[in-house]
C-alpha cells in the first residue's frame, strides 16, 4: 500500500466531511481493522501525529506523521491492505 492509498483509506473515515480526522474517526478506522485495543492505538496515533494538540489530524504534516506512525506499527498497514480489499 502506498502512502497515498493509506491517506485515501483513512480519509474515508472522515464522518463529518470536514477534511480532518478526529480521535473518534481514527478509532473507527483502527477498529475496522479488528485490532485489539483500537481506542488505545487511536489515542497513540493522535499523540504521535497531532502537532498542534487540536484533537484532530488537520494538516498535511500531521497526516504525514500519522502515516509514519502507522508504518512503524507494521501489522496495521498489512491489515489495511487485507481489509480494504473487501
Amino acid at each position: 500500500m502506498t502512502v497515498e492509498e493509506f491517506k485515501n483509506w483513512i480519509r474515508g473515515f472522515d464522518a463529518d466531511h470536514d477534511g480532518t480526522i478526529s480521535r473518534q474517526e481514527l478509532q473507527e478506522a483502527v477498529r475496522s481493522l479488528r485490532v485489539w485495543l483500537a481506542w488505545w492505538k487511536a489515542r497513540r496515533g493522535m499523540e504521535e501525529a497531532g502537532l498542534n494538540r487540536s484533537g484532530r489530524i488537520d494538516d498535511a504534516e500531521e497526516f504525514e506523521r500519522l502515516v509514519t506512525y502507522a508504518q512503524q506499527q507494521g501489522s496495521m498497514i498489512h491489515k489495511v491492505k487485507k481489509f480494504s480489499c473487501y
